[in-house]
């Protein structure tokens, strides 16, 4: 019965040590780079897909993003300053916020 105990607690602590691990990696502790973007979700043709399996991009590329959150307005200017990416267009509707992006290198 002990040994159950014990088993079942190590098998928890790994487990959670494993999902800290993760959350630590989101943590931004100087540049931006492309780790950050590991958990973010985009619907593609429907469907709830990682950012980073929908395509690749390379130089030049032009990506439009769009956004809900009213941070974003805030948010991905900043997040394209402290990249090589090139912010070609910003604009606001009522309720949703858009935005192209070129890659940079």
């Amino acid at each position: 019965m002990l040994d159950d105990v014990k088993k079942t607690a190590e098998e928890k602590m790994h487990k959670s040590l494993e999902a800290l691990k993760l959350d630590l990696q989101k943590i931004r502790t100087g540049r931006a780079h492309i780790g950050l973007l590991d958990h973010v979700m985009v619907e593609y043709y429907g469907s709830p897909v990682a950012v980073n399996q929908v395509a690749n991009v390379t130089l030049g590329d032009q990506v439009q993003l769009g956004a809900t959150d009213a941070g974003a307005w805030r948010d991905i200017p900043a997040f394209v300053a402290l990249t090589q990416h090139r912010l070609i267009e910003k604009s606001q509707t009522t309720d949703e916020f858009w935005f192209v992006v070129e890659k940079g290198e």
